[in-house]
């Protein structure tokens, strides 16, 4: 029985809207898998095709996500949303398509298609009675006449293109959008807010009259300067919109009316689809006409644009659709601007083409393009990773770690976050993953909430620095410098390590300070239990790191371990399914009966890699390598006989448990010992040494014969289930061949063709479960108290259709148990592909949005003017006057480059506030890459020396030291005030006041302010020197935050004193100064600092 207060069970649509939403992310996580190599598409269509699926999730995901509006209040507008979705079609085709119909028409003789859908738009409201929004609705549109009445007064550089079309939209959305946010919630808030509300939009009025008058001066007289009244009436701009939302939080906004959702979402998702489909049939002419665009071109772009920035509001709110419209803006009307940020301006087509439709930028640009292939590969595995249990894993495998620790809780928090963030793209969904379990567990112990909550923040923002993935901004990183993404890994190790080590310790002296106690021993769990149940999930990440230590791309790696992970996941159920079916004594437990193949597979690697050094190494003739004559293959498998033989003799003896599983590889030879030998055939080729393990894997076959081991039913169905499916698959391809209609037919779902081959795949899959069906009697299998070997094949051909036959014949038992299982694995692949094709798409749109102002960036020449402002300002700042021979005074000031640095940190930190950082990264990477990397060679070239520069240059040392300083800024800008994303989450999550939380997480993650300023200075961090020199910076770094971390909580060993806080502050400063200068004076002035402490420590707490 449904209930009212659950309108998604009572309304169809919304049901239909969440299952069309889920499906159409498994198709783009299936898509993006399989366009990597089997069917990719050509150009700029991949990334189209990305941002078509992005589109269509968020709008009808973005629809099933209201069954408020969906529900039963769609039902009292009857037909009218059918006849509206029906009157958009003509409209959408004369929209993009009326000009190319010849002479006679145009937007004028077709006005009644348009004004169809804006009729039935209002009638919906009317039939709602929703007489507030239909105002606020009518009034957003009141600008346009306006707009058009004055066009002709307007810059020259506005007149392209007149058509209504443009006007309507671009003043509608701000100003619908105002309407709504302000006045659509009930009367008593907007009266409560009304002093506010006047101030804010006298405010803007001035701000924008003071514009206007700035702009209609003459280019002589014109000068950014006089524009300081503006700055003045931005102050009490912002107050009134700060007091503005505290009251309107009293006071929240109605649900929108269905009618006008529906017109909104309905509209925006027919024309951007249109526009992507356009793209796709007309792209080979667009190309050849690039900077020349038609009407329809125009159009297309213009939609995609403005769906793009509203796709992303919803996604991550304002800050960065607004930075897109300023760039826009700026883009249009940069001429008003005196030099050095004037430009000759664009027109409207003009620039929207090159934010479009020339496809060499904006909504289809190089970010797009890495979106559309690395990032969401690696969103896809995070997924599979998530969805799979890998965060639970990893908090309880870290507090079986640390749990005993004083601060065990926090301590798994930075343990489950440094590991969750090699997968994870965002600081924000790492705190809600891990805090979720973490940060209850810190309040238990009796950290206070503000502190458990940055803790978490601190921990979980460092999750995009952690290698191997490091979030989105190192792929972006990687194609910017032109630097192999595997070396970026590299160069990340030993900062992030540092990072994670001392927030680690930041938390374990904060709980020595207020005596926190560890937590019981019996709420610890067992690492060593969690690492064999969880084993898994590490390997797709020893996989990914093995992939690009080989050179193969990212995608390629990503790709793979997506693969692999599905392959452990798979092996890992089935061979504890195969456990329950063993006949006879059990020696072992089923759930350790996954660890028999793979002990056996890996005894077998090792010895094989073992007599591979013996032969390569030390010139022993054991016949592993080379071509597989008799007499090598012999020489070979008596090598791997005997020392096999020895090497578990020793085993034997050295653990108990050896013999127990060597007792279960003998019974399940037919299974392990075959697919040993495929393995390495697969792998190494057909050698002397695989032929002679297979003639030691013959002998152990003939053993396990002869001691009575014969055909197991765990032995059996793993043969059976590969037979099955690769007739299958063999049966497709002779269907393909004998009839080739069959197989052109294929073409027509083009890129997604893998759906037709995979419904002929399961198809058959289906028709071979029905043979299965047809043989044995029922009833004499469902008393059973393990699944009869007909019906565990019949299950493994399509476990739905035998759970459908089950509810009909209503069979039980554990055949029906085993389906169900294999069903719900299957669902959580489903879920696994909807996760990572759901963070795609807003990834996609996000990137696209940024896109957007880094091609404006671009083309007005901004970018080089910032760094020349940068250059400019890096002046030596000497607070005691300049010393004679050039510096300052007493060493006392700042360096020209310090200041440089200084400068591009606060600006990461500003355009980072309530930004992606991914966005953050890109936009100071376009904007301050260039200088830094400009000033780092000069500055080093005092410290090390002109020949040790030109080969750290040649190395493109500069580019990562300069741009992985940008990044940790950029990444850190999720826990820096005012506006810290991850600090909010973590302070919700730990009920704590969001400032003093904030705060206490800029204090743990102190690291990542400082570390970037280092190996700016001292490459070594980033691994740009002799190992030795690596080690000593590493150490001496990391010694140096421990003080500073004991300083700052007033805990080593025991609680320190006053005094000796200052000594420990003194030796972080020393060796700071000493990996920068690599002075032995500040070396030693900091071991003594930092001993004396440290030794009235050990000698008290020796003592107590």
């Amino acid at each position: 029985m449904t209930t009212e207060s659950d309108p998604t069970q009572s309304a169809p649509l919304v049901r239909a809207l969440v299952f069309v939403t889920s499906w159409l992310c498994v198709l783009s996580g299936l898509y993006h898998i399989s366009a990597v190599y089997l069917r990719p598409l050509p150009g700029e269509m991949h990334p189209n095709m990305h941002m078509l699926l992005a589109y269509s999730i968020l709008l009808i995901g973005g629809a099933g996500a209201m069954p408020q509006i969906y529900g039963d209040k769609i039902r009292k507008l009857n037909f009218l949303p059918l006849l509206y979705l029906l009157s958009l079609i003509p409209a959408v085709i004369f929209y993009y398509f009326v000009y190319e119909m010849g002479e006679g028409w145009s937007d004028t003789s077709v006005w009644w298609v348009y004004a169809l859908p804006f009729a039935i738009w209002i009638a919906m409201m009317v039939v709602e009675k929703s007489w507030l929004a239909l105002l606020l609705w009518v009034l957003g549109f009141v600008p346009a006449p306006i707009l058009f009445w004055y066009w002709g007064s307007l810059p020259e550089s506005t007149h392209e293109p007149t058509s209504w079309w443009l006007l309507i939209t671009c003043s509608a959305i701000p100003m619908m959008w105002t309407l709504f946010a302000i006045f659509f919630r009930p009367a008593e808030g907007v009266k409560k807010a009304g002093v506010f509300l006047l101030v804010f939009f006298i405010a803007l009025i001035l701000i924008g009259w003071r514009i206007g008058l700035w702009a209609g001066q003459s280019d002589e007289v014109r000068s950014v300067l006089s524009l300081w009244p503006v700055v003045v009436f931005a102050f009490p701009l912002f107050w009134a919109k700060r007091r503005i939302k505290e009251v309107f939080q009293e006071y929240p906004a109605h649900p929108f009316p269905a009618g006008f959702t529906i017109g909104l979402n309905a509209g925006m998702l027919f024309f951007v689809a249109t526009a992507c489909l356009y793209l796709f049939y007309y792209h080979e002419e667009m190309v050849d006409r690039p900077g020349a665009p038609t009407i329809g071109d125009a159009r297309v772009g213009f939609v995609m644009l403005v769906v793009a920035l509203e796709l992303t509001r919803r996604c991550f709110g304002p800050p960065l659709p607004t930075l897109a419209v300023i760039a826009f803006t700026y883009g249009l009307w940069g001429n008003l601007f005196a030099a050095p940020f004037g430009h000759g301006g664009h027109t409207w087509i003009e620039l929207q083409a090159k934010l479009s439709t020339d496809f060499i930028g904006g909504v289809l640009g190089f970010l797009v393009v890495i979106s559309a292939t690395f990032i969401i590969m690696f969103l896809i595995l995070g997924a599979f990773l998530h969805e799979s249990g890998a965060g639970r894993f990893f908090v309880n495998f870290a507090l079986g770690l640390f749990g005993k620790m004083r601060a065990g809780a926090g301590l798994a928090a930075v343990g489950s976050s440094a590991l969750m963030g090699t997968v994870s793209g965002s600081a924000s969904g790492n705190v809600v993953t891990t805090g979720t379990f973490t940060i209850p567990l810190m309040k238990r112990i009796g950290l206070s909430p503000h502190i458990a909550g940055a803790a978490e923040a601190a921990a979980s923002s460092g999750g995009q620095i952690m290698p191997p993935v490091m979030g989105a901004g190192a792929f972006i990183m990687s194609e910017l410098i032109e630097v192999p993404y595997f070396h970026i890994i590299g160069y990340a190790t030993i900062p992030a390590i540092l990072y994670f080590t001392i927030v680690g310790i930041n938390i374990h002296f904060a709980a020595g300070a207020l005596n926190i106690q560890p937590l019981p021993s019996s709420e610890i769990p067992s690492w060593k239990e969690e690492l064999k149940n969880g084993w898994f999930y590490l390997v797709p990440l020893a996989f990914l790191v093995y992939f690009l230590f080989e050179g193969r791309t990212p995608v390629f790696a990503g790709v793979m371990s997506v693969f692999i992970m599905v392959g452990i996941w798979f092996y890992r159920n089935v061979t504890e399914f195969l456990g329950t079916l063993r006949k006879g004594d059990k020696t072992i437990a089923d759930d350790v009966f996954v660890f028999v193949p793979v002990t056996f597979w890996v005894f077998v690697f090792f010895l094989f890699a073992l007599l591979s050094i013996f032969e390569l190494g030390f010139g022993f003739s054991l016949g592993i390598y080379g071509e597989p004559t008799w007499s090598k293959s012999l020489l070979a498998a008596l090598a791997l006989g005997v020392i096999g033989f020895v090497l578990m003799s020793v085993f034997n003896r050295m653990f108990s448990w050896v013999g127990e599983f060597w007792r279960e590889i003998e019974r399940n030879w037919l299974a392990i010992f075959p697919l040993t030998f495929l393995g390495f055939w697969g792998v190494l080729g057909w050698t002397s040494g695989v032929a002679g393990l297979a003639i030691v894997l013959v002998l152990l076959c003939a053993w396990s014969i002869f001691r009575g081991n014969g055909a197991q039913p765990t032995t059996m169905i793993p043969w059976y289930f590969a037979f099955i499916w690769i007739g299958a698959y063999y049966v497709q391809k002779g269907i393909y061949v004998l009839l080739p209609a069959v197989a052109n037919f294929g073409e027509w779902f083009v890129p997604f063709g893998f759906i037709y081959d995979g419904l002929i795949f399961f198809g058959l899959a289906v028709i071979v479960q029905r043979v299965i069906f047809s043989f044995g009697s029922q009833e004499s299998e469902a008393e059973a108290p393990t699944p009869s070997l007909k019906q565990v094949l019949a299950v493994s051909c399509n476990p739905f259709t035998y759970l459908q036959r089950a509810k009909q014949t209503k069979e039980t038992g554990p055949a029906v148990q085993a389906a169900q299982s294999a069903s719900d694995w299957i669902f959580r692949i489903r879920d696994a592909l909807r996760v990572g094709g759901r963070q795609g798409a807003e990834f996609a749109v996000t990137l696209a949005t940024i896109e957007v102002v880094v091609q404006v960036l671009t083309i007005t020449g901004v970018g080089n003017k910032f760094a020349y402002m940068i250059e400019a300002l890096a002046q030596d700042i000497c607070f005691f006057g300049a010393a004679a021979g050039g510096g300052c005074a007493y060493y006392i000031g700042l360096d020209g480059f310090f200041v440089a640095l200084l400068l591009t940190a606060v600006c990461c930190a500003i355009l980072g506030m309530g930004m992606p950082t991914t966005a953050a990264y890109v936009l100071l990477a376009i904007l301050g890459g260039p200088v830094l990397i400009k000033l780092v060679g000069p500055e080093l070239t005092h410290i090390y020396g002109v020949e040790w520069v030109k080969e750290f240059v040649a190395d493109k040392g500069d580019r990562v030291a300069a741009h992985m300083f940008i990044f940790y800024f950029a990444i850190l800008s999720a826990i820096t005030p005012p506006v810290a994303i991850a600090s909010l989450v973590g302070a919700k999550l730990a009920g704590a006041p969001y400032f003093k939380t904030s705060m206490m997480s800029l204090r743990f993650a102190i690291v990542g302010f400082i570390v970037p300023f280092l190996f700016m200075f001292d490459p070594a961090l980033l691994t740009f020197a002799h190992p030795l020199r690596v080690a000593l910076s590493a150490s001496i770094t990391l010694l140096g935050f421990i003080a500073f971390s004991a300083g700052a909580q007033g805990w080593l060993l025991e609680r320190l004193h006053t005094y000796e806080r200052f000594l420990l502050f003194v030796c972080f400063v020393t060796f700071i100064l000493f990996v920068i200068f690599f002075s032995v004076t500040m070396l030693v002035t900091g071991l003594v600092c930092g001993g004396i402490p440290l030794i009235r420590q050990i000698r008290d707490y020796r003592r107590n």
